[in-house]
């Protein structure tokens, strides 16, 4: 999924030219920004260290530029890329994250980040302790060092709300450093509910915690044929009004009861939105119609009002 930035309103992806032979001292890496209202591309090189394969990235509002991931022998590195200049700097101790061989240790996929928290200090990874199995449903926490402190990451179980399924999503709700929305499928429906909860512990919250924030309707994740939820949902946040209010938006499918010519064949992209101060929420299907099986979904983004 490319990354979407509120207050360019433009996209970003990071990637290497794999075309070439790997020069000797790595493949240099290319910020790629989408303007969505004109669909001008620019491409611009990326400088200040960071060479090979980009392996997660996520926009850091706070800063205005792109935190992202690479891996030396044996270690990641983490740093944040000014989109208008492409000068990257690093972010945590100097040394890097080191990643251990073992597929289940929580350091082994921390580069995989898709969140992080205001500092920039944080990388988050939601999903399985071990992707392989998937096993062990949680959120790995890579906190990336300073001069004085080794960088190091831990896994922590989280636990969606009785009669959800784990989360599919992962957006930071609006003035709450700790706290995140996330979809989520109804055990009995497999339509999809959104959820907020605590990453952190204190004033009485349990780490974890949760609540239904609201119940989408006829939403779901993209379905594969004979069975099964695929995943790759787009959703946004934007944040109005007073603290914890706001607007969420998620691209989700919409269900076709027409079994034709398989289940799922006719399902097509929908907009669901929530406003995070009363629950509301409204389902609009795309028009033209985008049908799920055959568009790929590839960003969404809200831009910011001023």
């Amino acid at each position: 999924m490319f990354e979407y930035d509120p207050a360019r309103n433009k996209f970003y992806m990071l990637d290497v030219d794999f075309t070439k032979p790997a020069p000797k001292g790595g493949r240099p890496i290319t910020l790629f920004a989408i303007d969505p209202v004109s669909g001008k591309t620019a491409a611009t090189p990326v400088t200040g260290g960071p060479v090979g394969y980009v392996h997660g990235y996520v926009m850091h509002e706070e800063s205005g530029n792109v935190h992202f991931s690479t891996a030396g022998e044996g270690v990641w590195n983490f740093w944040l890329v000014d989109p208008d200049t492409g000068k990257a700097t690093r972010v945590g101790d100097a040394a890097g994250l080191p990643r251990s061989a073992d597929e289940g240790d929580p350091s082994f996929y921390a580069g995989y980040h898709r969140g992080v928290d205001p500092t920039g200090t944080r990388a988050l990874r939601l999903g399985y302790q071990s992707v392989v199995n998937q096993q062990g449903a949680g959120i790995g926490i890579a906190q990336l060092g300073s001069a004085a402190e080794a960088a190091s990451a831990a896994w922590h179980a989280v636990a969606a709300p009785a009669g959800d399924r784990f989360y599919m999503s992962f957006q930071r709700a609006p003035g709450g450093v700790d706290k995140w929305l996330s979809l989520a499928p109804n055990a009995s429906t497999n339509l999809l509910d959104l959820i907020e909860w605590n990453l952190a512990s204190g004033d009485g919250v349990r780490f974890g915690a949760s609540r239904v924030v609201a119940s989408l309707g006829n939403a779901a994740a993209p379905r594969v044929m004979g069975g099964g939820q695929l995943g790759f949902l787009g959703d946004a946040v934007r944040a109005t009004g007073p603290v914890g209010s706001g607007t969420y938006v998620a691209l989700v499918d919409q269900e076709s009861a027409i079994p034709i010519p398989f289940p799922g064949a006719l399902d097509r992209w929908a907009l669901a939105t929530v406003d995070l101060a009363t629950g509301a929420t409204t389902h609009v299907a795309l028009d033209p119609m985008f049908l799920v099986g055959s568009n790929s979904l590839s960003g969404l983004g809200l831009p910011r009002l001023s």
